[in-house]
């Protein structure tokens, strides 16, 4: 029993000591050490400072300048009679809001309300009525209080008038920061004010005009009430219309901290990955690592298990300085509103950081690997640096926000999430997205960097280049290494759901939209070529994999394709079965909105022929997914591990990719899963990619059939939707051909022997 557990302890102990020999060697030099504590010491009180400083002076220049505010004209002056009615308005207003924030005061506990002003103020006996002329007769309130009693709430801020002839041209070409229409129409007054958002000058003084209207026109309804006979209409009609302005939106300070905490955790991440890498050939110890008899895969987990634990404990300690300097300094109701720095949004900032520093951490050692001393790995990093600052740098803008195509991007998605974690307004499906493209992103580096430390350029110090990369061996072999199949991987994701955003945003030319619904179902079909068949293939045909091996393109037995046939037919029913439970346990991710486009997408389907559909969405998935599911990346597994890790690995990754290719449909992970451990069986059980192909296209036509077919199915009983039950007779039927063709295919088939294989661990 010892004999047996040894080989497995042994190698886990092997690596465990390559790892703990990378972070010692690592963490006790002195230059990691003050990159990793000094820097955040000295960076972020700097960073509170200019914040802080900013705020205050950005604030003082704020009160100090006047506002300019545009009274509509017909020519360079304005009517005495409309701006002595607007000032009359706006001095109402402003007496009655500071009776009212006396009132408020008063009613606080330990809070002594102002001595000019009396709590309560009585109430006018009579509502203000405007003049002939439209201006309004003092009230009752105004007698009560001198004006040595009435002063401004915010007086501080001076009010220059001026006249403006085309409102709107004024106010966006930043001439004033505000403008009034008043119009005096058989004694009523319109007042429409135009501003600016992205203006800070420009919304505080609509704020301090609508406010004071508002406060005169409810002052004058509490006095109607009390007179039930008088007219509903509001005493001054208060409208609003934004008006976009030619100066850019202002900097969001929410988007600098993740910016500058992703920027810190590179560079923390980035000495390490030099020593590791280009330190060691220097020093000469790299060759003799190489040929120890630990695998070389080992040695390049250890060092990027040591890269990227200084660069976590670096987002750590630079997460840590900035919170203490944030709430030190009083920022964090700036920054994120009155939560301020909670414990949930700085775990969210450190899980994505984390994710961040995985991705980052396998490209510096990809770059790094062909440095061949320390200096030259600088200056392969200084571009590299220069590129992530700026991505990063386009999140400062508060008008670019988290979209689709943008969650396929990597750094700028991290660092436009984080923001949006910060101010609170987090889409999950996008986050959902950017967190899986992260993780898909920090396969294939980590992928990248394990064919490229594999090379004897890397290792020994023999010229080489990026051009090794696309270089044949001169061997060939009967699968595919399984860092390749996974960097593969890495790569179709982004470029399945790039392809698909484009293709549902192109819009073709033409009237007929039969004929462009046709062309663009064609294109995925197309698209769905490319990428799910001659990207594998060109990955195959670069290692020089033979392509009947490492595809499982063999001859089946005969019986396998009936049986294929049969279980294609007997499976979407338990597949929608499964849709349905994930309904009711509570994970299904669309909303009835989202329920509803699909609905109308099948009605737009129907206008298509059927042959095209088919084609596009049943055929091809079918045939060119099973070509590197089933074919490329499964055999690459199989040549590493057992069948039946071979058989789960790969059927996760079939149903993970399924859910994110839709949208972050949830409840298709259970069904497209359980669909590829039947494919994978198939396979192993016939040694052949081929009757799952068909098992597939089977399975995916009739899919697509009832689709076409709904309102005969609704004739039935059966109105076809996500969360209905099938009735019991179809469930114990398919369940019975199912089981009885997998026993058949059990019975008369047998997995064929492995095949020898020239496959490296890496």
């Amino acid at each position: 029993m010892n004999k047996s557990a040894s080989p497995r302890l042994s190698t886990w102990r092997r690596l465990r000591g390559l790892m703990v020999k990378e972070l010692r060697e690592t963490l006790r030099d002195r230059r990691t050490i003050i990159t990793l504590v000094l820097m955040p010491v000295l960076v972020y009180p700097l960073f509170g400072l200019i914040c802080q400083k900013f705020l205050l002076t950005s604030g003082a220049r704020a009160v100090s300048e006047p506002w300019r505010l545009g009274i509509a004209s017909d020519n360079d002056e304005i009517d005495p009679q409309k701006q002595a009615v607007f000032e009359e308005l706006l001095r109402q207003g402003a007496r009655l809001l500071y009776q009212k924030q006396a009132a408020a005061a008063a009613a606080t506990p330990g809070d002594a309300p102002p001595a000019a002003a009396p709590a309560n103020p009585p109430p006018p006996s009579d509502p203000p009525k405007p003049t002939a002329s439209g201006q309004p007769a003092d009230s009752p309130q105004d007698a009560d209080l001198a004006p040595a009693e009435q002063p401004e709430p915010d007086n501080q801020r001076a009010i220059e008038l001026m006249p403006v002839k085309d409102i709107r041209v004024a106010v966006a070409e930043g001439l004033v920061d505000a403008a009034v229409d008043l119009k005096i129409v058989n004694g009523e007054r319109q007042v429409k004010i135009y501003y600016r958002p992205a203006s800070s000058l420009s919304g505080s003084l609509r704020r301090y005009l609508s406010e004071r209207l508002i406060e005169l026109n409810l002052a004058d309804y509490q006095n109607r009430l009390r007179h039930f006979r008088l007219p509903a209409a509001p005493l001054t009609d208060v409208r609003l219309e934004e008006i976009e302005g030619k100066e850019p939106a202002p900097v969001s300070l929410a988007g600098v901290v993740p910016l500058i905490l992703i920027l810190m955790t590179i560079t923390g991440a980035v000495y390490p990955a030099i020593d590791c890498t280009a330190g060691e050939r220097e020093r000469g110890t790299l060759e003799t690592l190489a040929a120890s008899p630990a695998p070389r895969l080992y040695i390049l987990l250890a060092k990027y298990v040591a890269v990227l634990t200084v660069a976590l404990l670096t987002a750590a300690v630079n997460l840590l300085a900035m919170t203490i300097t944030v709430n030190s300094l009083g920022l964090g109701s700036v920054l994120l509103g009155a939560a301020g720095f909670s414990i949930g949004v700085i775990g969210s900032i450190f899980g994505l950081m984390v994710l961040f520093a995985a991705f980052f951490s396998a490209v510096l050692l990809c770059v790094t690997s062909f440095a061949r001393s320390f200096k030259e790995a600088q200056a392969y990093l200084i571009p590299l640096m220069m590129l992530s600052i700026g991505p990063g740098l386009v999140s400062l803008s508060p008008e670019i926000r988290l979209t689709p195509l943008l969650a396929a991007c990597p750094l700028i998605n991290i660092v436009l999430l984080a923001r949006d974690v910060m101010e609170g307004s987090v889409n999950f499906p996008l986050a959902m997205m950017t967190i899986t493209t992260t993780v898909f992103f920090a396969l294939a580096a980590i992928g990248l960097a394990a064919k490229l430390f594999g090379s004897d350029a890397v290792l020994y110090g023999a010229p080489g280049g990026w051009a090794e990369l696309f270089q044949r061996p001169a061997k060939s072999r009967s699968a595919a290494s399984v860092s390749s199949a996974m960097l593969c991987l890495a790569i179709l994701f982004p470029l399945l759901f790039l392809t698909a955003n484009l293709l549902a945003r192109w819009k073709l030319g033409g009237d007929d939209p039969t004929q462009l619904s046709s062309v663009k179902f064609l294109l995925n079909g197309l698209a769905t070529l490319v990428l799910f068949g001659l990207l594998p293939t060109f990955a195959a045909w670069l290692q020089r994999v033979r392509i009947r091996d490492g595809f499982q393109v063999h001859t089946p037995i005969l019986l396998s394709w009936p049986l294929a046939i049969l279980l294609g037919v007997s499976l979407w029913p338990l597949a929608h079965e499964l849709v349905v439970l994930a309904h009711q346990i509570g994970i299904a991710s669309l909303s009835p909105e989202q329920m509803e486009q699909t609905l109308g997408l099948v009605e737009k389907l129907r206008q298509v022929p059927l042959w095209v559909t088919l084609l596009s969405f049943a055929l091809a998935p079918a045939v060119f997914e099973e070509w590197f599911f089933r074919g490329y990346l499964m055999r690459a597994f199989l040549a590493t591990t057992s069948r039946g890790n071979a058989l789960l690995f790969s059927s996760l990754l079939f149903g993970l990719f399924h859910v994110v290719s839709s949208s972050l449909a949830f409840e298709r992970f259970l069904p497209t899963t359980c669909l590829g451990l039947v494919l994978g069986y198939v396979c192993l059980r016939t040694g052949s990619v081929l009757p799952g192909m068909l098992l597939h296209v089977t399975h995916n036509s009739l899919i697509w059939t009832a689709a076409y077919e709904r309102e005969r199915l609704a004739a039935w009983g059966l109105s076809g939707g996500d969360t209905d039950h099938l009735p019991l007779v179809w469930l114990v039927v398919a369940g019975t051909t199912t089981l009885v063709a997998l026993v058949l295919l059990t019975l008369t088939t047998r997995p064929p022997a492995p095949s020898e294989t020239e496959e490296p661990i890496l």
